[in-house]
């Protein structure tokens, strides 16, 4: 099965890699056909599998990770405009993975980039109905529990189709809600390094991920999940930085591993803008 994969794979490419150009680390299509463009993650085609979920095999992560999420030819929607019902970290003993996104079955769930179907089908791990697009820049993200697939694996998806509908699938779901995962190589991270969930937007067009953003440590804890009341949750407490004497934006970037313009976006700043003391500034 994986031979006649690769060889499909193979062919559709033929008429296309010589339009290919590896700028900036990043595959990139020199044309104008932007349904093409979403074919490219094909490179790697080496690790494709419509079966397997994590099919990896521990390949090696270098330390520091630059990725391009959009360009002029790649967009980014939301998957859906909600709140968050609970967050990445761990959970009731075990590592939770990704972003639990409240919505009610049937709702539209929409592909956040550009992208080839790797897996569509049910699994039986816990995921219920599961989509996962790979897209260009490598990145992997999953769309679980859904009441309905509406794509098929090796097929070709744009930023903002319909993949499926919500719904709550699967062992492991208590409640409708899409589970949503950011993966690079299998290793999962928070979605919300990229995602500005509030706002419905990327934290910017690239990001750096490093060896810790892969590490789920025991005490980031998701177990915190949306109050209804307060409309916050807990675990967003994180997310935040009270300014204290002597600090600068570049310095409170770096410290937390964001950028300056990440934080005048977020908190409607100028880079040269007076800190006051004690201001809580948002960090995602």
């Amino acid at each position: 099965m994986k031979f006649i994969q690769r060889l499909f794979i193979a062919v559709a490419l033929a008429g296309i890699c010589s339009n290919i150009s590896l700028a900036d680390g990043n595959p990139r299509f020199e044309g104008n056909d932007s349904s093409v463009v979403a074919m490219l993650d094909f490179i790697t085609c080496e690790y494709w599998d419509n079966d397997d979920l994590t099919p990896y095999e521990n390949d090696y992560i270098p330390d520091t990770v630059h990725i391009k999420l959009t360009d002029e030819l790649r967009c980014f929607v939301m998957p859906v405009e909600t709140k968050i019902n609970s967050q990445f970290g761990w959970r009731w003993n075990r590592p939770h993975k990704g972003l639990d996104l409240h919505l009610e079955t049937g709702d539209p769930v929409k592909a956040a980039f550009d992208g080839v179907v790797r897996y569509a089908q049910y699994n039986n791990g816990g995921y219920g109905n599961l989509v996962v697009i790979r897209h260009y820049n490598g990145l992997e993200t999953y769309y679980a529990h859904l009441s309905k697939i509406n794509v098929a694996p090796n097929s070709i998806i744009k930023a903002g189709e319909i993949l499926g509908e919500g719904g709550c699938s699967g062992s492991r779901c208590t409640g409708p809600h899409l589970h949503f995962e950011t993966r690079y190589k299998d290793r999962a991270f928070n979605p919300q390094e990229i995602i500005a969930f509030e706002q419905g937007c990327l934290n910017s067009e690239t990001i750096m991920l490093t060896k810790d953003n892969f590490v789920i440590a025991k005490n980031n804890s998701s177990s915190s999940t949306f109050n209804s009341k307060s409309g916050k949750s807990k675990a967003n407490l994180k997310y935040s930085y009270k300014i204290k004497n002597g600090d600068t934006l570049l310095a409170i970037a770096l410290k937390n591993k964001t950028s300056v313009k990440t934080l005048c976006k977020l908190n409607r700043l100028k880079p040269d803008s007076t800190l006051p003391i004690g201001r809580v500034l948002r960090l995602r």
